[in-house]
């Protein structure tokens, strides 16, 4: 089933903050970049590691938070960004609150066992604060800087696969951020497009999945999900690979579960399921949130009971009423459990 938070629409999307996956470039034409950048000076390093200089030849990615360390997983930067994560010295700089200070951070850090990572705790904000200033007074979340030393980037998280990249490569970092911009609006006009021409919305997609793949990952499940609601079932099957795809790597379970629901939705009649790629998704998606969800884990029995395995599909439903804590979602996982029930003993 749908959980009760909907797949969001890429403008809610492009309000999010970076712990609602800090998807949203923010304005990188100010006068400071291009010029050194700041340092840490006056920070304290959770880690044996710490960026004491730029050390030329070297790119770094540095990531802004205040006292959210959630960010501190297996994928810190994100799954897109993972297969460059070795190419670049990744730095993190918590500015706290009343949530966080030094030592709760460095229990954090030890916790979480990321060794590559510099992890600095801002004591007095001066960091912040003079990466705020560098960055036009625009609250920070992240930058690169280049193997010169010099602060080449600020923006969001979903966009640091195309700036490392250039950055790596010794491109022109100019031009890679107009370019950017032009991936920007592609992938943030995208939805006023399904409206209009569905057929159009399609192509785009694709079109930007291929362009930049972690942007289209965004777009191609929300152009999915856009044509479900429109009826145009023919269209969104067309889309369907690729927007599973995308959705199992960049690992988000809400989209993951959406995307599985949309096939097994007993309210829809189809004739092809795509049984297989709703079970990755389910599965997917269940796993990363803990099996805590019980919308996740009704969606994944669902599966099992039209690919007719009854027997997981009743252990499975047991467990998502098992974790849905209010009697009145419950009551639908009920029904379904009785369904599934039924089944098993025709």
């Amino acid at each position: 089933m749908r959980p009760m938070k909907a797949l969001p629409t890429l403008a809610v999307l492009a309000a999010l903050s970076f712990s609602d996956r800090a998807c949203v470039s923010q304005d990188a034409q100010n006068k400071e970049l291009d010029q050194p950048a700041p340092s840490f000076e006056s920070a304290r390093w959770t880690t044996k590691q710490t960026v004491q200089s730029f050390e030329r030849g070297k790119v770094y990615v540095i990531q802004f938070a205040q006292d959210d360390v959630r960010s501190l997983h297996p994928a810190p930067l994100g799954n897109w960004f993972e297969p460059l994560r070795t190419r670049v010295v990744p730095v993190f700089v918590f500015y706290g609150s009343r949530k966080l200070d030094f030592d709760k951070l460095s229990q954090a850090v030890e916790k979480a066992a990321l060794p590559d990572l510099r992890i600095a705790f801002d004591t007095d904000r001066k960091v912040y604060q003079s990466w705020l200033e560098a960055n036009g007074k625009s609250a920070p979340i992240s930058a690169v800087v280049d193997k010169k030393g010099r602060l080449v980037w600020f923006g969001g998280t979903l966009w640091l696969n195309f700036v490392v990249d250039a950055a790596l490569a010794g491109k022109d970092i100019g031009k890679a951020r107009e370019e950017l911009a032009t991936i920007q609006k592609a992938t943030f006009s995208t939805d006023d497009i399904v409206a209009d021409d569905a057929k159009a919305a399609v192509k785009a997609a694709n079109e930007l999945y291929k362009r930049y793949p972690p942007a289209g990952a965004l777009v191609l499940p929300m152009v999915f999900d856009a044509l479900m609601k429109k009826g145009e079932l023919a269209l969104a099957d067309s889309l369907a690979p690729a927007a599973f795809e995308a959705a199992l790597i960049d690992g988000y379970d809400n989209t993951l579960n959406d995307l599985a629901w949309s096939y097994v939705d007993p309210s829809i009649d189809r004739k092809d399921r795509k049984l297989d790629l709703a079970l990755k998704a389910a599965q997917a998606a269940v796993k990363a949130s803990g099996e805590r969800d019980g919308a996740f884990l009704d969606t994944l029995a669902r599966v099992y009971f039209w690919k007719k395995d009854y027997a997981n599909a009743i252990a499975i439903q047991k467990k998502a009423i098992e974790v849905t804590e209010y009697d009145d979602d419950r009551e639908p996982l009920e029904a379904a459990l009785a369904a599934y029930e039924a089944a098993a003993r025709k």
